[in-house]
């Protein structure tokens, strides 16, 4: 395997390869990056601002500790997007979830989370952001309440003011000031819907399948799992229309938010919301403002009846390769732009 070809398996590729001994051979010829990341601070940095809060995680009804043990423990990401980029940055979350981080100013997203036990990976989208002034040496950003129950989540932000400024001056004993409140933000609901319905229901028309639920996807077309390019930053996106003639169609598309665990992975989640188009009458529609330039996305569609809205589109997929194999359910269709 040679330096070109590494690289592209480092950006694109998640591999789980039979033999181990081959992946270490590997990385010691050539090295793969090192996954960004972002660890607390123990002292205030020129700069940069320190950035506080907590993350308290109960699952199935019992809160969770985490610490930095490989061996037998469940671990808890946090992917939180830096200013104006599409690759997230990993947090591991340890010991009571209390965070105090040095950060640039610029606006800031906690994109989701990542729960691992084992081989098994959970991902959730909380897209939720803040706001690092310029010239503030210390911001409060609140506490997130995160509650998993049967692989489902919510999460609700928490102000927990007073004890955050305690926590901060044991721990920062020589600092000036207090910190400044700017409490996260989560994101706005995009339309006025007042009810969800299952997207299979016979009410909708629309002919789910073992490989997709909702609607059928035309173009772009739908690869096993990959972001496959199109030849357009204005793509004409398609999928097969319902029978029922009294609905219509919302479509959204998503950038998709990059970061890896280990450096020789990628993983992608729903990033930021990129075009968000309601009540069109036709099951085809064609951009009219261009996507950024060699950048994945994320699309689904869904279906709407005066103020009744289905669930989105998704689909399942399973490919076996010679090293590896790979599958998903539930999953958003994806494309990639070309470079220009």
């Amino acid at each position: 395997m040679n330096a070109i070809h590494l690289r592209k398996f480092c950006k694109t590729y998640t591999a789980r390869l039979k033999d181990l001994v081959l992946v270490a051979i590997t990385l010691t010829m050539f090295g793969c990056a090192a996954p960004p990341h972002i660890k607390d601070i123990e002292k205030p940095i020129t700069g940069q601002t320190v950035v506080l809060g907590s993350v308290e995680v109960v699952e199935d009804g019992k809160p969770k500790e985490w610490n930095m043990t490989w061996t037998g423990m469940q671990k808890l990401r946090l992917l939180i997007l830096p200013p104006g980029k599409s690759q997230a940055v990993v947090y591991n979350l340890a010991k009571d979830g209390s965070f105090s981080w040095g950060l640039s100013p610029g606006e800031y997203m906690i994109a989701g989370y990542e729960l691992s036990k084992g081989s098994q990976f959970q991902t959730g989208r909380i897209w939720a952001r803040f706001n690092v002034p310029q010239g503030v040496e210390s911001l409060y950003i609140g506490d997130l309440n995160l509650s998993i129950n049967k692989g489902l989540y919510r999460f609700e932000i928490k102000d927990d003011y007073d004890t955050a400024v305690e926590n901060y001056k044991t721990k920062f004993p020589n600092a000036p000031d207090v910190p400044l409140k700017g409490l996260l933000e989560p994101e706005r609901k995009l339309d006025s819907s007042e009810h969800a319905r299952y997207i299979c229901a016979e009410e909708w028309g629309i002919e789910c399948t073992d490989k997709f639920s909702g609607v059928t996807p035309v173009h772009p077309d739908k690869t096993l799992g990959n972001f496959g390019e199109v030849h357009s930053l204005t793509p004409r996106f398609e999928w097969k229309p319902s029978s029922n003639k009294d609905v219509t169609y919302d479509l959204l598309i998503y950038e998709a938010a990059s970061y890896s665990r280990s450096g020789i992975d990628i993983q992608y989640m729903l990033g930021r919301v990129a075009v968000y188009k309601e009540g069109l009458k036709t099951s085809t529609w064609q951009l009219d403002t261009p996507l950024k330039p060699n950048q994945q996305y994320f699309w689904s569609v869904r279906l709407r009846q005066d103020g009744v809205v289905s669930n989105w589109s998704k689909y399942s997929y399973f490919g076996f390769y010679v090293f590896a194999w790979s599958s998903g359910y539930g999953k958003w269709f994806n494309f990639s732009t070309p470079a220009k």
